[in-house]
């Protein structure tokens, strides 16, 4: 399988449907695919919590979800910053989430799990988000077309 190198694309109308480009059908594929696993870990994150500790946390980590999800919608049209804000925090989190999933293995080991799979879809889908080459090709792609 070779890979073709990103293109370069013109300002066009906003919401017209994608190019005949598989390079920037997978780059919209793979984006859906990492954007929506770092929200799913987030959420599955709030569902342990809920079940398992009552709810105690839960405000916080929907507020948290809010805040990701309208980061993730704003890197979905191919806001530069926005992205560069969800990775970032996305790595911070992720590395916390390490350190806070080892911490409560030995309390709980459904949270503990748990904390290592946000961080692990955080840290993953930070650097897929940075170094894809679909991706970086379809996230220009929504930035020319949003002029």
């Amino acid at each position: 399988m070779s890979v073709t190198p990103p293109m370069q694309y013109t300002p066009g109308e906003s919401g017209q449907a994608l190019p005949d480009d598989a390079f920037l059908q997978r780059g919209r594929q793979l984006t859906f695919i990492i954007l929506g696993g770092m929200l799913g870990a987030d959420f599955l994150a709030i569902l342990a919590v809920v079940v398992l500790m009552g709810g105690v946390g839960a405000f916080s980590g929907i507020i948290r979800l809010a805040i990701a999800s309208g980061l993730a919608y704003a890197t979905w049209r191919g806001n530069d910053v926005a992205k560069w804000i969800l990775v970032v925090l996305g790595f911070i989190g992720g590395l916390l989430s390490v350190f806070a999933g080892f911490g409560l293995l030995f309390f709980s080991p459904v949270l503990g799990l748990t904390s290592l799979l946000v961080a692990g879809a955080h840290i993953a889908g930070g650097v897929m988000l940075l170094v894809s080459g679909p991706v970086k090709a379809y996230l220009q792609y929504q930035r020319n077309t949003m002029l």
